[in-house]
């Protein structure tokens, strides 16, 4: 019995992954992408969860998740882009309750020093200690932004914490 040669399934293999290797950083419109790899530093502290966000001036949206302070954004659309950033510091600490409590206690204390300045307050304006800053979390308050070039990229952002009470 003859022997077959593995040659053909060998060259297969490798015009099978040459091709991934260009079609893959496209996308799936064939369009080239970025990919940004990054670290999210708050105040100091690398952020534990969350998400960064980029989103184009129609209005499209990437994302990806911060996990222990680092993040990773696959098929970036390229150009210019305003970026959003969620997340938690700190976790929370004790059962859910206790959690409760604290964020109830504090959102009291905000609307205490709110109203004694002759403000109105909502829930909507409390930022908790333990996450990012909110203004980080809307494209037009976070004063972020990004320009995506085709390949890799790093973007480390280093944001301000909210100022302690």
């Amino acid at each position: 019995m003859a022997r077959r040669s593995r040659t053909p399934i060998l060259i297969s293999t490798v015009v099978v992954a040459a091709c991934l290797a260009i079609l893959v950083p496209q996308g799936c419109s064939g369009k080239p992408t970025g990919e940004i790899n990054g670290n999210v530093i708050c105040g100091g502290i690398p952020v534990l969860w969350g998400e960064v966000m980029l989103q184009d001036p129609d209005g499209h949206c990437v994302s990806g998740a911060i996990d222990h302070g680092h993040f990773t954004i696959v098929n970036a659309p390229l150009g210019a882009m305003q970026v959003t950033v969620t997340g938690l510091l700190r976790p929370p600490v004790g059962d859910r309750r206790d959690v409760q409590k604290r964020l109830y206690e504090e959102m009291e204390k905000a609307k205490k020093k709110a109203e004694a300045a002759g403000k109105t307050f909502t829930a909507d304006d409390y930022d908790d200690p333990n996450g990012v800053p909110k203004k980080y979390s809307v494209a037009r308050t976070s004063g972020l932004t990004f320009e995506v070039k085709p390949g890799h990229q790093n973007f480390d952002l280093e944001l301000e914490a909210t100022p302690a009470e």
